[in-house]
């Protein structure tokens, strides 16, 4: 038994420096984590309202003038009249799809010309608390490029499907969400928000 106890014994003095080794380690992912932080600061927040024009970079702006919900005979009539006969989206549908129909208008204000939906790909739309997201789908401008100094006006649809948001859930869903129109881009996330039916959407 003695022989037992005297061999048991260098068990204790490695158990420590296997613990000192650990909390070494977790001492130094501390410390590299704060240094990632002081190098890559939290992404700010700049909230647009409709109506105010959104910086997209230092040389274009976009401004969101109205949004509205529609489907059926409304959708298939805005796409007919504002984007250019668009209908195809309705038709294969039978009228079950609903859009989130926005009119913009982006501004160039750079000295060269630009590709209206290079910018305008890069915006997606949210929903907040629900969590709706969707990008650019249906969109129609007269013109793809925009000369430095012009502006014009452009429309974008973004699909809610009905497996997103049923029937049921569709009043609440309008009523409870504020939209909102991101660019997700570091370190300034910049958004217009709104929401539908309130004046100036």
């Amino acid at each position: 038994q003695r022989n037992r106890a005297e061999v048991q014994q260098p068990l204790v003095p490695a158990f420590w420096a296997l613990e000192w080794c650990r909390l070494v380690l977790v001492l130094v992912v501390i410390a590299a984590v704060i240094n990632v932080n002081k190098r890559f600061p939290q992404r700010t927040k700049e909230v647009y309202a409709p109506g105010e024009w959104m910086p997209l970079d230092s040389s274009v702006s976009v401004c969101a003038d109205t949004a509205r919900i529609l489907e059926g005979e409304e959708l298939e009539a805005c796409m007919r009249d504002e984007f250019g006969g668009q209908d195809f989206q309705v038709k294969k549908k039978k009228g079950r799809v609903r859009q989130l129909v926005i009119k913009f208008r982006i501004k160039n204000t750079g000295d060269s010309e630009i590709n209206i939906w290079q910018y305008m790909l890069k915006l997606a739309v949210n929903s907040y608390p629900d969590g709706w997201t969707n990008g650019l789908g249906t969109h129609y401008a007269q013109e793809n490029t925009l000369a430095a100094g012009e502006e014009c006006e452009c429309m974008a649809a973004y699909t809610i499907g009905l497996g997103m948001v049923s029937d049921s859930e569709y009043p609440r869903f309008v009523k409870n969400n504020t939209f909102q129109i991101v660019q997700a881009v570091y370190p300034v996330q910049r958004m217009i928000e709104f929401k539908i039916g309130e004046e100036g959407t």
